[in-house]
């Protein structure tokens, strides 16, 4: 409409002129030449011109996918700031996906792509900065981000609206998908999916009775611990208090007295390492003896780092990725990410991968359908019906937007500095089960155990071991 009323606007102001000129006079053969040769010009003029603007604009429309031959892959999360570590990996594991695949999108779509990189820091007011400017871009056609739940709200509502889909790797507030934008896509599982598991792994695996539920007051943790608290009532297990801490803070000291008043026997996280190892940390340093469990946002080496091997030890948190020794497939994806980052591959990194691997399916599939260079819209319809085969699993999405295949697992940080996976919890039931198909629902189980060597290379050394220790029986009860 906008467009017609802007054609219609020109072709008023050239029938002035025609009028100026004697147009009338186009028609009389006494009139001088320069009025008839005016008329005759604004005339043609006035009937052509609009047409034109009007068929430009109507192609317009069509080539909202931009102009030339490039094609952008955008990418944002924290890589500067407290959680410049896990933007690191996410960074990593999204490049890394898109370098395999950038020669074959490439050849397909007759355009160059390109990896467009954005620093949120961790900000959601910085992350609406993201949006816009990837919004103002027309050769970006889809997005890869972003990390902590509150970023991808704030961009996304500016980028779905505008037909600039989204996948996003490690966000799992319900908002993220609950909002009925179309665009939207997330890997990993959903907030009221891993706590509610995880307050049953408490009860039922560690046998918790009671339980202090801190979260860093932002839109991941706070979820993670309302949806925590919520299956807790329902199972019985009691849920003393749920404190708020401040993120980026460093002294917590007032609510680990709180801790300590309370006397629990388990303190739940919900939030991002850097406030969960320093907790942690604060809390072992009070004499706190309470089993430490995070949330999947502490899923990373750095917690060792930060709050000590002694402190870690013992520690349980929650992670979107299986054991990275559970699948050759897997454990060759781990040595490629170290090979090509220079990184020790953690949770955030393989989702981030997975991730990508989504958007580029889209817009391969996107561009199959057009023939070359799709549009934002023809990406946007190309995600709603994505499915591919990857790393981790076969990732398949509902009608909001969310992996209906994710699963959450739960490891321990042992004395011996070992990574030992404890289970795995699948969306149908919430059951706590094995992550291997032929092992399910039985009192005893194989294990994982990852050997960490807690340097600043990392991971080097896996192993597999079928292990069903006396002294582990009471983390490999798969019997709910």
């Amino acid at each position: 409409m906008k467009t017609f009323l802007k054609a219609y606007a020109v072709c008023l102001i050239l029938m002035e002129v025609f009028i100026f000129f004697g147009g009338w006079m186009l028609f009389d053969l006494r009139g001088t030449g320069i009025y008839r040769a005016g008329a005759v010009i604004a005339l043609i003029l006035a009937l052509v011109l609009p047409v034109f603007l009007l068929a430009g604009c109507g192609a317009q429309k069509e080539t909202s996918a931009g102009s030339g031959n490039v094609i952008k892959v955008g990418f944002a999360g924290p890589l500067s700031g407290a959680s410049g570590q896990v933007g690191a990996s996410c960074y990593n594991g999204a490049l890394m996906a898109f370098n395999e695949r950038k020669a074959e999108l490439e050849e397909k779509s007759g355009c160059t792509l390109e990896f467009v990189t954005n620093d949120d820091q961790s900000d959601p007011t910085v992350a609406v900065t993201i949006g816009q400017k990837m919004v103002s871009d027309p050769d970006v056609l889809i997005m890869i981000g972003h990390c902590n739940s509150s970023c991808t709200i704030s961009s996304s509502a500016i980028t779905c609206p505008a037909e600039l889909g989204m996948v996003t790797g490690q966000s799992t507030n319900v908002d993220v998908t609950d909002r009925g934008l179309k665009g939207i896509l997330r890997v990993c599982q959903r907030d009221d999916f891993e706590a509610p598991a995880t307050a049953r792994f408490c009860k039922d695996s560690l046998g918790i009775q009671t339980i202090f539920l801190v979260n860093d007051q932002q839109a991941f943790g706070a979820g993670q611990c309302e949806a925590f608290a919520a299956e807790a009532a329902q199972i019985g297990l009691d849920v003393v208090a749920n404190e708020g801490i401040v993120s980026n803070e460093v002294d917590f000291s007032a609510v680990v007295n709180q801790i300590a008043a309370a006397n629990p026997d388990a303190v739940y996280y919900g939030g991002n390492y850097p406030e969960g190892s320093l907790l942690l940390k604060q809390i072992r340093d009070k004499g706190i003896t309470s089993i430490y469990v995070g949330s999947s946002g502490v899923d990373t080496s750095e917690l060792v780092n930060i709050a000590g091997k002694e402190n870690a030890a013992g520690a349980y948190y929650i992670s979107s990725s299986p054991a990275f020794d559970s699948s050759a497939v897997l454990q060759e994806w781990v040595d490629r990410y170290q090979q090509t980052s220079g990184l020790a591959a953690d949770g955030y990194a393989i989702y981030f991968y997975e991730a990508a691997a989504v958007a580029l399916e889209s817009l391969s599939n996107a561009i199959d359908a057009a023939g070359g260079k799709p549009t934002r819209a023809q990406v946007v319809e190309a995600m709603a019906n994505v499915e591919i085969t990857s790393i981790t699993g076969t990732f398949q999405f509902d009608e909001k937007g969310d992996n209906i295949n994710a699963k959450a697992y739960a490891y321990e940080y042992l004395e011996a500095f070992l990574m030992l996976n404890v289970g795995s919890w699948y969306p149908d039931d919430l059951s706590h089960s094995t992550i291997y198909p032929d092992v399910t629902y039985s009192d005893k189980g194989y294990l994982q155990l990852q050997e960490y060597d807690m340097t600043e290379a990392g991971i080097q050394n896996y192993c597999f071991l079928p292990a069903v220790a006396n002294q582990l029986e009471r983390i490999c009860r798969f019997n709910y």
